[in-house]
């Protein structure tokens, strides 16, 4: 901080720079004897530069008054603290109605007191700046345009800082639609008493609980009357001034008053909520915060502590000396951590040390305390500690339990190793099928394509009487081979497009009706009944139309193609989850070593009854693949000479 000190007694001026030198080294001063002297300082073209003025009440050619008088009119932006001999209080007021931030009188301790006034009253006057640096916005309500013209004009040449409309109309003020600023703009309202239509009271009245404003209104009135002035302040109005000589001087500390009132109202309130937010959240928590002050002999005494310490040990702060003190808590094995915190604690060393306590009920609790203590330089010792504790006992009982899982982790982890060494050993064997997939469609294209070429040549040299035979045997290969193509794709499409599938939910009962509708021409020609059975109960399934459709129509041309005579009946049932769709013929039946192998892939069967099983090997392995998509599972019974049953079980629709 940098002083201008005014002071014509060198004996004066040497007391004072040798005791702020001891008491206040911060604070830089700079002695002058005369007025004209602290001006050319003041006057400098790059500024003052200085944080405040220390000027005597007497000078050898002026005064003090004059002085700051002088720093006030050219605005400089300095704080002045006024010293005066005497305790003359008309001096004393003189001083601060001029402007002075503070004054001193010299008495004996006088010095003392003194950096403590320097440092108050920069920040006074640094605070008092801040303010006026702030527009203050107020609303006028005068129906006189004579008074709203003198006001107007005196704020300007002596509070520039207020901001001042006006408006004749209590209308303007309490219509939105009006045209107006509206009112939550302001900073103060000031109302003339006597206003056209009601006075100033009734638009109180109105204002505060109709409007909920929470704006600091002061009165102007005529006439002073002391029931209006009481009424006016009953209804909150924050300050009453009356229309007397000189009063347009007093206004702008009267609005600037109401304002700072009101503000500090607000802010009291935001504390209190704060506070009362702090509270709640200080009993709901799982961590206490505390300080201790330090005696200079090292004892401790506790000066403050939230309540979440009582919740968590089940002591009052009293309960706990009464039993020996803090240290009495902690848990016996503890009590080396507990001695090293309070040995690095008394020598200034922050602390954070995690140890078990023992609550009123017995109970063992681990802490987490954060500890920090504070070093008094001109002591030289902790004067006081702060600290934090935090209830840690979940976490280390988690703690504990994750190291009683760690051997079970241990022995999933072999596990997974082992599965792992499986599921690569499945890849490989994968591998190896997938060679014999590739295997198998090169010999099944191979042998069409073979007897493709063989009846061409046999067409291009054979005898002429076999051509419609060769002919025949070539649209079956051909059809053979395009069946086969088609079937491979089907696959392929089933193994590609398995997450783009949208299940919905279908009418299983109609699609079946559909395809065996489709279906029985064929089977006419072929001498058999194609039956249909459906149940009338059945719900929809969850499914995709086109592939089940697909399953549908295989098993049903499966059992044309390999009943000779008698019927095919199909049916559909349910149970309390899955529907069923069965297709029961009296065909060829199959033989029982070929059933395990009936869904493999190019998988056709021996011969039943001299009956050769015609087909590509795929369509039953397209079917198993396209029901297990959809979550079901297929069956099949079957007797050779007697029939095959085939059941396809699916779920429900909306079921999981």
């Amino acid at each position: 901080m940098k002083v201008l000190y005014i002071e014509d007694n060198p004996f004066d001026a040497d007391l004072t720079r040798h005791e702020l030198r001891r008491r206040a080294p911060h604070i830089t001063l700079e002695v002058v004897s005369t007025q004209q002297d602290a001006l050319a300082r003041l006057n400098q073209p790059s500024g003052p530069g200085y944080d405040v003025v220390l000027s005597d009440m007497r000078l050898p050619d002026g005064d003090g008054l004059t002085l700051l008088s002088h720093i006030r009119k050219q605005d400089l932006p300095v704080a002045v603290v006024i010293v005066t001999g005497s305790s003359d209080e008309e001096a004393v007021v003189a001083a601060l109605k001029a402007g002075a931030d503070d004054y001193v009188v010299k008495r004996a301790d006088y010095l003392v007191r003194l950096p403590a006034t320097l440092e108050v009253a920069v920040n006074n006057y640094r605070t008092q700046a801040a303010r006026r640096m702030r527009p203050l916005r107020v609303l006028y309500v005068e129906d006189n345009d004579v008074d709203i013209d003198l006001t107007r004009r005196h704020l300007a040449r002596h509070a520039p800082h207020i901001q001042l409309d006006a408006v004749n109309t209590v209308h303007a003020v309490l219509d939105p639609a009006s045209g107006g600023n509206p009112i939550d703009q302001y900073d103060v309202l000031l109302l003339d008493y006597q206003l056209p239509g009601m006075n100033a009271l009734e638009v109180m009245k109105g204002l505060r609980p109709v409007f909920g404003l929470d704006l600091p209104i002061v009165l102007v009135t005529g006439q002073g009357d002391e029931d209006v002035a009481l009424q006016a302040l009953k209804l909150g109005a924050a300050d009453y001034l009356v229309k007397n000589p000189g009063y347009l001087y007093r206004l702008p500390t009267a609005l600037e008053n109401a304002f700072h009132r009101a503000q500090l109202a607000r802010e009291q309130a935001a504390l209190r909520a704060s506070e009362e937010r702090y509270r709640i959240i200080s009993e709901l928590t799982s961590d206490y915060a505390y300080t201790y002050r330090v005696d200079p002999d090292g004892g401790t005494e506790l000066e403050w502590i939230t309540e979440a310490f009582t919740r968590i040990t089940g002591y009052t702060t009293g309960a706990v000396d009464a039993h020996g003190g803090w240290l009495s808590l902690v848990h016996p094995a503890d009590q080396p951590i507990a001695l090293r915190r309070a040995r690095a604690l008394a020598n200034s060393r922050a602390d954070v040390s995690e140890f078990r306590i023992v609550t009123r009920g017995g109970e063992t609790r681990w802490l987490r305390d954060y500890s920090c203590p504070i070093w008094d330089e001109a002591q030289g010792r902790v004067v006081r500690i702060f600290g934090a504790a935090q209830d840690i006992t979940e976490r280390k009982r988690a703690e504990e339990a994750l190291h009683r899982l760690n051997a079970e982790l241990e022995q999933r982890v072999a596990d997974r190793t082992r599965e792992l060494a499986q599921a690569n050993e499945q890849l490989h064997e994968l591998d190896r099928l997938k060679s014999k997939f590739v295997s198998d469609v090169s010999h099944e294209l191979r042998t069409p394509v073979t007897n493709l070429k063989l009846y061409l040549d046999l067409l291009e040299r054979g005898n002429p009487d076999k051509h419609a035979h060769y002919r025949h045997t070539l649209k079956e290969q051909a059809d053979r081979l395009s069946q086969l193509i088609n079937n491979i794709l089907d696959l392929s499409r089933l193994e590609l497009g398995a997450a783009k599938v949208q299940f919905i939910p279908v009418d299983l009962n109609g699609l079946v009706e559909q395809i065996v509708v489709a279906h029985r021409p064929l089977a006419e020609s072929a001498g058999l009944h194609l039956i249909f059975r459906p149940d009338p109960a059945l719900e929809c399934v969850r499914g995709e139309r086109n592939q089940l459709a697909q399953v549908v129509t295989n098993l049903i041309a499966n059992s044309i193609n390999y009943t000779q005579t008698g019927q095919v009946q199909v049916s559909t049932s349910r149970t309390a989850d899955r529907a069923c769709m069965q297709v029961e013929d009296t065909g060829i039946g199959i033989d029982p070593e070929d059933v395990p192998h009936l869904f493999d892939r190019f998988y056709r069967g021996k011969q039943v009854a001299g009956f050769d099983i015609p087909g590509t090997g795929l369509g039953l392995a397209i079917v198993k693949e396209i029901v297990e998509l959809h979550g079901g599972k297929i069956e099949v019974e079957s007797r050779v000479s007697i029939g095959s049953t085939f059941r396809v079980w699916l779920l429900h629709a909306g079921c999981a």
